[in-house]
């Protein structure tokens, strides 16, 4: 069905200031009912992006329902994006740090060689594998691999790359116990070029970045399944929908 579609000329068509094209088809009738049938067998959904959002929409029906009044129907509902979990793609949030509290980068190699086998890279990349953590702090690359007796593979959340960053280094040695809160601490999407990384090291605005490999949608959907969840900014998601490109009235 999605195949008849995209042979057709979309209903919608627009390129954003950032060179995304959106195209919108709308289904007929009976394709919708098609679609509807079809889901009705599909045993769950995962939120990949947009939690806040979903939960405040189901807020607010909640609170409509308390009300006992009348409501439009439309409040029972709210708008979704749906994606093959196939053709998710999740980047990594990378964090940068303002203070480095005082160490150099000799003081702080001394206590990353401790937690595992540290090195020097000869030039700037991301991690290429999971449990790489690749740090950038006065011109020098280093990537360090954290012994396996820190890491929890048991624990779907603690087995993740920015729990263990948070656990390992960012609590113990920069005392940033709330990733929420803190205002130490800047996340860069994985989208990001790497070189905005390093201008910002480079410009003093921050003393440290840390680079993460990112978690895999299995790894999210474990999180999920046994009712946890993620630490804040690990999954930088896409495809992202514009927002605002299709809205509707809880009036009507």
């Amino acid at each position: 069905m999605i195949d008849k579609y995209l042979d057709t000329r979309p209903e919608y068509e627009f390129t954003t200031t950032d060179c995304i094209t959106h195209e919108v088809w709308l289904l007929s009738p009976e394709d919708s009912g098609v679609v509807c049938e079809a889901f009705e067998k599909v045993p769950s959904l995962y939120i990949a992006d947009g939690h806040h959002r979903s939960a405040s929409s189901a807020r607010y029906t909640q609170q409509l329902r308390q009300k006992g009044a009348a409501y439009p129907s439309a409040a029972d509902y709210f708008l979704g994006y749906l994606v093959d979990e196939r053709e998710v793609q999740i980047a990594a949030f990378h964090r940068l740090l303002k203070s480095a509290n005082g160490l150099d980068l000799k003081g702080l190699m001394a206590i990353l060689s401790t937690e595992g086998s540290l090195s020097i890279l000869p030039h700037a990349q991301l991690p290429t594998k999971k449990h790489d953590i690749h740090i950038y702090m006065e011109k020098t690359w280093l990537k360090l691999s954290p012994n396996l007796h820190f890491i929890n593979d048991q624990d779907p959340v603690e087995r993740l790359d920015s729990f263990i960053l948070s656990d390992l280094i960012l609590k113990p040695v920069f005392g940033i116990i709330d990733l929420k809160t803190s205002d130490q601490v800047e996340f860069i999407p994985g989208n990001e070029p790497i070189q905005k990384m390093i201008d910002a090291i480079d410009s003093g605005k921050f003393e440290i970045a840390f680079l993460l490999h990112p978690a895999s949608i299995e790894e999210v959907k474990k999180v999920a399944d046994a009712g946890l969840n993620m630490p804040p900014k690990s999954t930088w998601v896409e495809p992202k929908m514009r927002s605002g490109l299709t809205i509707y009235s809880l009036n009507e």
